[in-house]
């Protein structure tokens, strides 16, 4: 088994953000985690590689193992669970749908206990930011929800190891090695770390990708938090959008420079602040409502009402609402420039449409 230790320096704002999915009343130790399988089967292929990342005594340490053989997996996966303890959240990208799961299912094959309050969703908070970021992959118009796609949004550093699959040939061309040395009981010309720092540094880049886009947790803010709005007005020449500056509680991601275009508007971001624009269309803005159940959409006026008004239209003039559609128009005027209120109210409802 090759065992590795190190200690990380990832962004400042990295436990703020997680913990921010943390139940309130629980101590917030948080794990991320990797796994390095030899294929997708959790029948025909096993686990040779774990990477976790844990937050202790106000640091984070990368924790590396490796399998030597096919028969170290059941070593592997022991060792696995006990590195978890006393962690108090899994964080993973993609790994509701593929490492848990798989490690359940290995960990069956050799009849090791899998802990029920960590792997089989009973009081212990998982984290898949492959589920989680969906809306923001969506929101930037992303070609693939992949992480090196979300790690190149943000402008992450360029990997330089071999990917998923060319690690898989790498560990078959190391077991081989190894094979062939403990026969000939030659250490070979190829020293062992041209394997594993290959293997283990594939795993680090993913790890600290996942650490790197963790940071596009900030943008839920925009649909979670109430802005402080600092400024707002419309251009005289042309007098077509409406130009906030809004201030929120965490900063945003340091990569995401430049402007964004989202369905009606701009954004760009600024340490704590958001710059945006929104359209003003011949009917003025569009107020869109989060309880979109409570409402029907009215498509002769184009516009959303709610159920206890609409009850009294012919079911041929109303449809049930999508969140898309919920919505009412509202004119862009001096008294609703001036109403902090009514402009944080707006730009809330906006982003918990986008965003949802």
């Amino acid at each position: 088994m090759i065992a590795k230790k190190e200690t990380l320096s990832l962004p400042e704002n990295t436990h703020e953000l997680l913990k921010r999915y943390a139940p309130a009343d629980t101590p917030f130790l948080p794990c991320l985690f990797d796994l390095e399988t030899t294929g997708l089967s959790r029948v025909n292929s096993f686990l040779y590689l774990t990477g976790l990342v844990k937050y202790e005594a106000g640091k984070w340490y990368l924790y590396q193992e490796m399998a030597e053989a096919f028969e170290e997996e059941k070593t592997l996966l022991s060792g696995f669970f006990q590195a978890l303890d006393p962690s108090s959240c899994l964080l993973s990208y993609n790994g509701e749908a593929f490492d848990l799961p798989f490690i359940r299912e290995r960990a069956a094959f050799w009849h090791i206990p899998v802990p029920e309050t960590i792997l089989a969703g009973k009081g212990f908070p998982s984290l898949d930011l492959y589920r989680i970021l969906k809306p923001a992959a969506a929101f930037f118009s992303l070609p693939n929800r992949k992480q090196v796609t979300l790690e190149q949004l943000l402008k992450l550093p360029a990997r330089s190891c071999p990917d998923g699959k060319e690690g898989i040939r790498v560990y078959r061309e190391f077991i081989k090695w190894k094979a062939l040395t403990k026969v000939l009981k030659d250490s070979s010309e190829v020293p062992e770390e041209h394997f594993s720092e290959k293997l283990l540094g594939h795993n680090r880049e993913d790890l600290l990708g996942l650490a790197g886009i963790t940071a596009l947790l900030s943008l839920f803010q925009l649909k979670d938090e109430k802005a402080r709005i600092l400024d707002a007005f419309v251009p005289p020449d042309p007098p077509d959008r409406l130009c906030l500056q809004a201030e929120y509680p965490l900063a945003f991601p340091e990569g995401l420079s430049g402007s964004f275009p989202f369905s009606g508007g701009t954004l760009a971001f600024s340490g704590r602040t958001a710059r945006l624009c929104f359209f003003i269309q011949e009917r003025g803005l569009r107020l869109y409502y989060p309880n979109y159940k409570d409402y029907e959409y009215i498509p002769g006026e184009d516009c959303a009402m709610p159920r206890t008004l609409s009850a009294f239209l012919d079911k041929s003039l109303k449809m049930p609402c999508r969140p898309e559609t919920c919505y009412t128009w509202f004119p862009c005027n001096p008294a609703f420039l001036s109403s902090e209120n009514e402009l944080g109210t707006f730009v809330l409802n906006y982003f918990r449409f986008l965003l949802s």
